[in-house]
């Protein structure tokens, strides 16, 4: 089968990026022809792919400027797209592209939605309710994103998404006919999971991971405010923010007036911090809104525990082992820190075995998944 694949950013910047760039390459050991129009500033392993390059055109939103330039690039060179089976895109802006010149492209487009515009809108306001401030500005916003992604999802041949609730609400939403939609979860590898394997928390204090963008839906002032509460207990605990993003500066400030400023390191970007999760006790994954965290995947197989709100996958996952909070709630995620600050080794590693055991269902080939998908159109893989 020969798949196009369109990338339309300059570099890998989150998640969902390097899990499109992984399945690009798995695709092809699996004998997948992939064609791949990005920029030519890209720089990254695409295995084998035929590639070709597009510069943005004009002013305006860089997804209107990238799919002009795509339209450029296949109209001068039509033999590109010429013998495809289908076209595979993650992410919003891919998908816009791939939709703006589905005549061009000629073959039905796939479409795996990373994340829902709209509930992004809505953790925004939650955001801001959480700090007292008037969530006016952000109406139209929410507005926007109903109309992008009602754009996005029904214009798609085929939608991909993380969860069966994602996957009913966008039925239901937008009308969409189910045969249409279906769900392929993010995969953990957890090894061979042989045996029971203590994890020896550190000694000095507990040490706390945040990892994401920093941006309002992550919700990071919601753990600030609860380690603030830790400290208050007399903990020992120091945590660690891995990430940039518009509110860098403000989650800075926020810890500041909070006193707690030297128990928190913010790092900026971290390139390979899936290498050095193992460091870690604990990541903390405060979102408003998650689909499907991939940093908390990623914790679970380092076996760092993960202290989830009950959003997305991974808060469906997690709930049985009660280490899952309510979306903002403070006391409920100080409590669990406190928890974790006072728990011996023993009864520490057993609730990370439990959650590493919730997982297991998601320990599969997901790329093989996704072939599967591709070649049958199944509704449910995983």
């Amino acid at each position: 089968m020969r798949i196009l694949a369109i990338f339309s950013g300059a570099k890998l910047e989150t998640g969902a990026h390097y899990r499109y760039m992984r399945l690009l390459r798995e695709l092809q050991e699996k004998g997948y022809q992939v064609v791949l129009l990005c920029p030519k500033a890209l720089k990254e392993d695409v295995g084998a792919a035929e590639v070709h390059y597009f510069k943005p055109i004009g002013v305006g939103l860089r997804q209107w400027r990238v799919a002009k330039g795509v339209r450029k690039l296949l109209r001068a060179q039509p033999e590109i797209v010429r013998d495809l089976d289908k076209c595979v895109v993650f992410g919003a802006a891919n998908a816009y592209c791939a939709l703006a010149n589905k005549k061009l492209i000629g073959v039905p487009v796939i479409f795996s939605a990373r994340s829902c515009l709209v509930e992004m809108a809505r953790a925004s306001i939650l955001h801001n309710e959480y700090l007292g401030k008037s969530s006016w500005k952000e109406l139209p916003y929410l507005w926007l994103a109903t109309y992008r992604e009602s754009y996005l999802f029904r214009g798609t041949d085929q939608l991909v998404l993380q969860t069966e609730a994602e996957r009913q609400r966008a039925i239901k939403r937008y009308g969409l006919a189910p045969e249409r939609v279906h769900v392929i979860p993010n995969d953990c590898s957890l090894g061979s999971g042989a045996g029971h394997l203590q994890k020896t928390k550190n000694k000095d204090s507990l040490r706390l991971l945040f990892a994401g963008s920093l941006s309002a839906r992550k919700g990071l002032e919601v753990a600030l405010d609860a380690m603030t509460q830790v400290v208050a207990n007399g903990n020992a605990v120091r945590l660690d923010v891995a990430g940039e993003g518009p509110l860098f500066a403000f989650y800075k400030q926020y810890a500041e007036r909070l006193g707690i400023l030297e128990r928190v390191n913010f790092l900026g970007y971290v390139s390979g911090m899936n290498k050095r999760m193992s460091e870690y006790d604990v990541l903390v994954l405060p979102s408003y809104y998650e689909p499907f965290a991939n940093v908390a995947l990623e914790a679970i197989a380092a076996r760092v525990l993960v202290l989830s709100s009950n959003t997305g996958g991974i808060g469906e996952l997690l709930s049985p082992t009660n280490m899952v909070f309510p979306v903002g709630d403070v006391q409920a995620l100080a409590s669990m820190l406190d928890w974790a600050a006072r728990a011996g080794d023993q009864e520490f590693s057993g609730l990370l075995e439990a959650q590493r055991e919730a997982l297991r269902q998601l320990d599969f080939d997901w790329a093989g998944s996704f072939s599967s998908f591709l070649e049958g159109n199944s509704t449910s893989c995983g």
